[in-house]
């Protein structure tokens, strides 16, 4: 299974990587969200291979799961994507991003449910 890192990208040029420089990992929840500019997937090669920008108004989605066929594993899926409020409606847009470099567009699936903290 290929597996990816993020970083994200703020307006002011700072970037905050999942992965320090000693090893240890930033969590999904140390991203200052009121500062993202755009929010990157990269391969083992530091090579960009998704990234979504967002405006002030949109909130980061991001996941990462194990798409499984019954009780086996079948490789790494990365849910990227952003969610806003308009005219008191709920829209998402999210990218399926497989380990095999394959990706999906989407609005929501209904087993996407977003964290507290993210809504």
């Amino acid at each position: 299974m290929r597996e990816l890192t993020w970083k994200a990208h703020y307006h002011d040029g700072e970037v905050l990587p999942q992965y320090k420089e000693d090893g240890t990992e930033n969590g999904y929840h140390a991203i200052e969200r009121n500062r993202l500019s755009h929010f990157v997937l990269y391969d083992e090669n530091d090579k960009a291979v998704f990234s979504v920008r967002l405006n002030p108004d949109q909130r980061l989605i991001y996941r990462r799961r194990t798409a499984m066929k019954g009780s086996i594993a079948q490789g790494l899926v990365y849910l990227v994507g952003w969610q806003m409020t308009v005219k008191g409606k709920n829209i998402k847009s999210i990218a399926y991003i497989f380990d095999d470099g394959a990706v999906e567009l989407d609005d929501d699936r209904s087993d996407l449910d977003l964290l507290p903290f993210e809504i």
